[in-house]
C-alpha cells in the first residue's frame, strides 16, 4: 500500500485556490510548515495592513534603523558592493555611456516618459542578476524607480 504525497492545497485567502505547494511560503508554526495563504493572498493582505498602517510602520522602521545603525551600514555597505562588483565596470553616474542614455530619452523617464529622469535604474536589478553595462542601465524619475524597485522591467510593466 502506497501513500501518495500531497504535492498541493487549497487556500484558506480570498481565491480559494488549489495551488502547488510552491505558491505558499514557509511557515514552521503551522503543521505541514506551510502558509495557509497563497503568496498572492498573502501579499494582498500585506499591502491592505501596509496601507492602513502605512504611518505607523515607517515609524517602526525609523526606530528600528536609530537602534540598528551598525544594521543599516551593513546593509549599505553590501549594496554598494553588490553595484560595484556587477559586470560592465564600476557604476558611476557620470560616465559619458550613461550619460548618453540619459540624452537617448531626451533627460525623460524612460519608463513613463512624463517626467525628467532624476535617477539612473538598471532594467534588470544587479540584485537579481543585472550588469551595469550601458543597455541595462535606464532615466528613470523618482516615482517610477521607486515603485519598480528590485523588480525586472517586465514584472514591474505586469503590476502597473
Amino acid at each position: 500500500m502506497s501513500c501518495a504525497v500531497e504535492q498541493s492545497k487549497v487556500c484558506s485567502g480570498k481565491c480559494k485556490r488549489r495551488l502547488p505547494l510552491t505558491s505558499f511560503t514557509r511557515n514552521r508554526a503551522r503543521p505541514d510548515g506551510l502558509s495557509h495563504l497563497c503568496r498572492e493572498c498573502d501579499r494582498e493582505r500585506f499591502q491592505s495592513w501596509y496601507e492602513r498602517n502605512r504611518e505607523r510602520h515607517q515609524e517602526n522602521r525609523r526606530r528600528f534603523e536609530a537602534r540598528n545603525p551598525e544594521y543599516v551600514a551593513e546593509k549599505l555597505r553590501r549594496r554598494q558592493e553588490r553595484i560595484s562588483s556587477a559586470p560592465g565596470g564600476v557604476f558611476d553616474p557620470k560616465r559619458p555611456e550613461y550619460q548618453a542614455r540619459v540624452e537617448l530619452y531626451g533627460g525623460r523617464c524612460a519608463y513613463c516618459r512624463k517626467r525628467p529622469a532624476a535617477v539612473l535604474d538598471h532594467a534588470i536589478p544587479v540584485a537579481r542578476g543585472g550588469s551595469n553595462w550601458p543597455a541595462n542601465i535606464y532615466p528613470a524619475c523618482v516615482p517610477c524607480n521607486s515603485s519598480k524597485g528590485a523588480r525586472t522591467l517586465l514584472e514591474w510593466r505586469r503590476r502597473q
